[in-house]
Parts: structure tokens; C-alpha cells; sequence
């Protein structure tokens, strides 16, 4: 099988440091002046030297720091910047986003990367034994093994807290720093890179931005290499107005500047028709789609249609095992509804030779178009505005977090078939387009790494790969909260109980602090909504709403029977563990069932013990006054008109009462009418709102469902 490791790659001396603004300040200014100036652009740069020279109008900053020597002495130091960033490269040292600067690692090798390597190779060990435990539906091993790879993570994850916190010997404000504008970064080229391959969507923030960007492209261009694969595979050159409106898509969601819109235009207008195709082609599919649509859809349906090769079984494990991953990956997606729950060793001989055709056609056919990727994707220009890509209008990404990005195709299937479907095939149409994204993601990690003076190698250890395939993601109102299918994880392609197969992501929705049958009705809602939108079907809100409506009644029921099981836990500890006196703590509950509830319902325990929180609607002293006179219970209401006298309280809004007592017993029936049951309701039945609201139906604020539709 050809090598296809080179495709998406430059050649590895290329991957260089080439950091250097004042350079490329130079290079962009005389670009931009020699096209609407027609003037040759080596005497654009030398009159824009000597201006630059004469009226000194270029800031070259002091950049004030700190300089640790070999032996971990720190002396302040003030530099220009300029010479900051040559002293860079002339020492070979490592460059931060934050502009912090490092040792290499051959000169000298920090302590922490060798444990976070270790924690790494741990943790991939434990994802692969997840994976199959998994795909045996061993679901007990399987937890077993993701919560050591999850721990793993934390392992190192937790580093990045030590360093900010002030408390620890690991004190380090600036490597948090470092690692926060790293993974920052990686996430920002992910973010933007996808949006500009899969929707054509730049993050053109403001019209210098926009015009900076386009000619730096143009500055970048390899006519020769782009016209041989212009000519080679007849692609369109976009017209001025062509490449304008493929700009405007992105940068009238930002800004609307007519005077500036016509510089643009007129520079179009200028360049010749290879820059300009270089330029609407960067990087974008999609623009390459809407103007080549037959080429394009030739592209994928070579890749996703395939011709079975005879293969002996004596060859096949050998030729399975040489397949490139990122390719395996991607076959396992053409044929995920044949392999579906079926293990690598469990594959037959047939499996085996339509995983090998693919791979071979795959193979093929991306070393066929190797010069086309190389040209519009494999470039030196990352995508545009990464520094802030938190104000990105997004079309594609459904999903960000610090070192991940998730895109949704669902607009390539439309296009290819006409339609939304999720089958088999359309699966392979988005394999497509994700492998030519990920492949490019990766080229453009390796590039920032090595402008961070990072050697190539190094840059293997930066890496965004495709992880997961979700036939359906369906995000919340709350943040970092979402849920979705697994259907494909690192080439695993599993066939398990719908209820296994739910990926949840946030406090809520994972822990949701809720009565358990409560939990169930939100998982079978979230299973049935996302079942409902890949069979095709439409979500019926009447069924959904009354199912809430129904676990709204049924916490109020469970409160009647004076039940405890749909209220919080919270720990009462000894006195001494508390910073308050005891009577201003939450000890004061303690003493409180000591001396009122305990010879009508039994003695508490030794603290520490968990204890049930019971709302109420108490707010005033009005309010206790009126619920301590009212208890019927005379020598109750006696101990219990003492026990405020004695403890200087004038009211108790929530009570503290122990757990196994009001298990065995219930809820003391004094406590029953006063209890807060609309918030009780709303603690327990948010979760469902969470869904509700996630598939368009919203519930006002502070009001439970019942409340809202009468």
C-alpha cells in the first residue's frame, strides 16, 4: 500500500520558525501597494523602508522580563522586541503564545513533561482497553478502564492548577499561562480551520483584518502550482465578484463598510485570476464546492465508492495492519453499518478484504489528488483571527472546549443527496470531508509548533485527531452541557443499548442532583429525541410534555408520603470543623433535632453524618412565628419556642435533619406543610427543563412546567 503520510504534510525541513513581524510587515504593505499601484513590488518594499526609516513611525517596544539562567537564577532584563524574538532562534530556545520563552529540551528537560508522558501513555493504554471492553458490552470493565483513563487526564491536567495556585510548591503563574495559550491556540486553529474547510465561514472581524488576510494569501501564492492544478483538473478562477461575494459570506456578519468593501473589490479586480483563485480556494472547501460542484462531488464519490480486491488470507493480516490509521479511521466509517459492533479479531475474511479494498482505493485516490490538498490546504497562512476566536460566528462548530472541536456535516449530506439522512453512505460523505479537515488541522499544529521552535518531533505530541462520530449532538442553554450518541470512537464502531451508547457531558445532565426515576425520564428523553431525528420522524412535544408534567406530580406525591428521596444530602460535621459557633453553623441542625425532634423521632447520630435538606417557606420571622405556634404538638412547640429563645434565632429557613433517620421514619409531619414544594420540584426536575429547552420548548424562569401551561 502507497505511503500516505506526505499528503497533507509539507516535507519536514520545511517546518521551520519563521516568526519574524517587521519582515512580513514589509512583505504585506509592499504587496498590497505594488497590485494597486502597478508599480514593481521590490521598489514598493525599498520606499517603504526608507519611510518607515525617515519618519520612525514603527513602535519597536521595550519588552520587560525575566531571565532564569541554567542553574534557575532569575534577573529582570529589558530588551526591544525585535530582539526578543531574534534572540528566539540565535539561542534556539522555545517561544510560548504567551511569549514566554523556554529551554529546548536538548539543553535542558523539565521534570514535569516526563511525568505528563508517562500519565499519557497510561492513559492510552486504558482508553484502548476501554474501547474493547466496551465493544464486548462488558460495560463493568469498561468503566473500570474509563475511569482510569479519565484519571490519568487528571493526573496531568492538574498541573496547570497547581501552577496557578499560590498554595502549592508547584507555583508557577507563568507555565499556567503557557499551557493556557497552547491548548488555546490548538483549540483556535481547530475552530477556525474547520469553519473555513467545511462552511467557507472566516472569522473576518473588522475590514483590516479582512483585507491583512487576503493579502497575505495572495503574498504566499505559487502561481506555478497553482496553475498546473487549475489546468490539471479544470477548476473555475472565481471572477472579482465571485471572490467578493465568497468574502462578504463571512465578513457582513462582522462589520458593513461600503468604502472599504470597494478596496477590497478593486484589489480583486487587480490581481490575476490564479492569485484570486488562491485566495477564495484557501483553505475552503466549500467555496471550492460551490464553484466546482461536479469536481468536488467527483472527489468524494471516488473515495467513498470502492471495488473489492482479491486478497488470500494468508495476506490479509498483514495488509490490515499496514493500513495508515487516520485511513483505517476512515474506512471504518464507509463500512460502519457492515461492521457494527464487530471487533478487529473478530473480523472475517470478507471484513477484512472490503477494509483493505477501501483502504487501498483511499490510498489511491488521495495521493491522486496529493496536489490539489497541497496547494489550497497545506499552505503557510493559518486561518485568519485565531486570537480571538471566542467572537466567531460559527455555522459548522457545534462544540468547543480548551483543546477540542466538534463540527457538525449535516450541510454536506444535504448537498450531496439532496436531503438529511443518516445513512450508511452519508456517513462516508462526512468521513470525507472530516478526514480532508483533520488532516489539515494537523498540518497547520505542526506549523505552530515548529514557530514555536519546537522540533518536528516534538510537534508529534501536538495533535487534534478525529475521536468521536455522533449521528446526532444536541446542545443546552447551559454551558459545557450537551448530549449525543456514540456511534463511532477511534474506529470502533459500536452496536450497544441505546441507553450505553449516550454520551453526556455536564454537571446536570451526568449527576443531575435529582430523584433517580426523574433521571431516568431525562435519559429516555434524550435517547428518544435523538432516535426520533435519525429515523426520520417528528418529535411529538405533547408526549414530552406530559412525561415532565407526570414527574412533576411525581415529586409532589413523594412529598405527601412525607419522603425524604426527593430532597438534597449535605454533611453534618462536629462543631470544631466549622469556622461559625456552633448556633450560627449548620451544627445548629444537629442540636436543633437534639433537643426538639428526638423523643418523637429518634436520636441522631454522632456527627459526622449525611443529612437531608428540607426547604421551606419560612422567609420572615413572621413566618417562623406563625409555624412554631401552630405545631400541634404542644410539648413540641414548647421545646421548639425554648430552642429559639436559647439559640437567638429568628428563623430557620432550611432544615438539616439526619438521613437515616428520615428514611426509616419520614419526614417529621410538623415539618410536611411548610415545606418549599415548588423549589423541591424545580431542584429535582431541572434536568428535564435542560432537555425540553435543548429541542426548543422553553419554560419561564423560576416557574415549573405545571405552573407555566396552567
Amino acid at each position: 500500500m502507497q505511503d500516505v503520510e506526505h499528503i497533507f504534510k509539507h516535507p519536514e525541513e520545511d517546518y521551520k520558525i519563521t516568526f519574524n513581524p517587521l519582515k512580513d510587515y514589509m512583505d504585506i504593505g509592499s504587496e498590497f501597494i505594488s497590485v494597486m499601484k502597478n508599480l514593481p513590488k521590490e521598489d514598493v518594499k525599498s520606499k517603504i523602508k526608507e519611510y518607515v526609516k525617515e519618519t520612525k513611525q514603527f513602535k519597536n517596544p521595550d519588552v520587560y522580563f525575566y531571565e532564569r539562567d541554567i542553574d534557575g537564577n532569575r534577573s529582570k532584563q529589558v530588551t526591544k522586541l525585535t530582539d526578543y524574538i531574534s534572540y528566539v532562534t540565535e539561542e534556539n530556545k522555545i517561544i510560548a503564545p504567551s511569549f514566554t520563552v523556554y529551554f529546548n529540551t536538548d539543553e535542558k528537560q523539565s521534570l514535569h513533561s516526563n511525568f505528563i508522558e508517562v500519565n499519557t501513555k497510561k492513559r492510552s493504554l486504558h482508553k484502548k482497553e476501554a474501547f474493547k471492553q466496551k465493544m464486548d458490552k462488558n460495560f463493568e470493565m469498561f468503566n473500570y478502564h474509563n475511569t482510569l483513563q479519565k484519571s490519568m487526564k487528571i493526573f496531568n491536567n492538574s498541573l496547570s492548577g497547581a501552577y496557578a495556585s499560590a498554595g502549592t510548591v508547584l507555583n508557577n503563574p507563568s507555565a499556567h499561562y503557557t499551557l493556557t495559550s497552547v491548548t488555546r491556540s490548538l483549540s483556535g486553529i481547530g475552530n477556525t480551520l474547520s469553519e473555513s474547510v467545511i462552511a467557507g465561514n472566516k472569522h473576518f472581524k473588522d475590514p483590516d483584518t479582512t483585507l491583512n488576510h487576503i493579502i497575505t494569501i495572495a503574498n504566499d501564492v505559487d502561481k506555478v502550482k497553482v496553475k498546473n492544478v487549475i489546468l490539471k483538473y479544470k477548476i473555475n478562477i472565481p471572477t472579482p465578484q465571485e471572490a467578493m461575494d465568497a468574502i462578504l459570506k463571512s465578513s457582513t456578519k462582522y462589520w458593513r463598510d461600503l468604502e472599504k468593501e470597494m478596496v477590497i473589490y478593486n484589489y480583486l479586480k487587480k490581481i490575476d485570476g490564479l492569485t484570486r483563485a488562491y485566495i477564495v480556494y484557501h483553505n475552503d472547501l466549500y467555496h471550492l464546492r460551490k464553484y466546482n460542484d461536479s469536481f468536488v462531488r467527483k472527489i468524494i464519490s471516488s473515495m467513498v465508492n470502492y471495488k473489492l480486491v482479491d486478497i488470500s488470507e494468508e495476506d490479509a493480516d498483514d495488509a490490515l495492519n499496514s493500513i495508515n490509521e487516520w485511513i483505517y479511521n476512515f474506512a471504518m466509517h464507509i463500512l460502519s453499518e457492515r461492521l457494527k459492533g464487530v471487533k478487529k479479531s473478530d473480523f472475517t475474511l470478507q471484513d477484512k478484504q472490503h477494509l483493505i479494498s477501501i483502504a487501498v482505493n483511499l490510498t489511491d485516490k488521495f495521493n491522486l489528488y496529493e496536489d490539489l490538498f497541497k496547494v489550497f490546504f497545506i499552505t503557510n497562512i493559518f486561518p485568519v483571527s485565531i486570537g480571538t476566536v471566542k467572537n466567531l460566528v460559527r455555522e459548522t462548530i457545534v462544540l468547543s472546549d480548551t483543546d477540542s472541536t466538534c463540527a457538525s456535516y449535516d450541510e454536506w449530506v444535504h448537498w450531496y443527496y439532496g436531503e438529511y439522512n443518516f445513512s450508511p453512505e452519508s456517513i462516508a460523505v462526512t468521513a470525507a470531508v472530516m478526514t480532508i479537515m483533520t488532516q489539515a488541522v494537523d498540518h497547520y499544529i505542526k506549523l505552530f509548533g515548529t514557530n514555536m521552535n519546537i522540533t518536528y518531533a516534538a510537534t508529534q505530541n501536538l495533535e487534534m485527531k478525529n475521536e468521536f462520530f455522533w449521528k446526532v449532538f444536541v446542545n443546552t442553554n447551559v454551558s459545557k452541557h450537551y448530549f449525543a450518541d456514540v456511534f463511532i470512537q477511534e474506529g470502533n464502531i459500536y452496536d450497544v443499548d441505546k441507553f450505553k451508547s449516550l454520551e453526556k457531558k455536564g454537571v446536570h445532565l451526568i449527576a443531575p442532583n435529582a430523584y433517580q426515576p426523574i433521571r431516568d425520564i431525562a435519559e429516555e428523553l434524550m435517547v428518544t429525541s435523538m432516535e426520533t431525528i435519525y429515523s426520520g420522524g417528528k418529535i411529538d412535544f405533547t408526549s414530552y410534555i406530559d412525561k415532565v408534567l407526570a414527574a412533576e406530580d411525581l415529586i409532589l406525591d413523594k412529598l405527601k408520603e412525607a419522603s425524604p428521596d426527593v430532597l438534597k444530602l449535605e454533611k453534618i460535621k462536629e462543631a470544631k470543623s466549622y469556622k461559625l459557633e456552633p448556633n450560627a453553623s449548620p451544627y445548629m441542625h444537629h442540636m436543633l433535632w437534639e433537643d426538639v425532634f428526638e423523643d418523637d423521632y429518634g436520636k441522631a447520630p454522632d456527627p459526622t453524618y449525611m443529612a437531608i435538606k428540607i426547604p421551606t417557606t419560612i422567609n420572615t420571622k413572621a413566618d417562623m412565628r406563625e409555624f412554631v405556634d401552630n405545631i400541634p404538638n404542644e410539648s413540641m412547640r414548647i421545646k421548639f419556642d425554648k430552642f429559639l429563645t436559647e439559640k437567638k434565632r429568628e428563623t430557620i429557613k432550611t432544615f438539616r435533619f439526619p438521613l437515616i433517620l428520615l428514611y426509616n421514619n419520614g419526614i417529621p409531619e410538623e415539618i410536611v406543610p411548610i415545606i418549599d414544594k415548588k423549589k423541591v420540584v424545580l431542584d429535582n426536575c431541572r434536568v428535564l427543563y435542560i432537555v425540553l429547552e435543548s429541542l426548543g420548548f422553553y419554560i419561564k424562569e423560576g416557574m415549573t412546567l405545571s405552573e407555566m401551561i396552567g
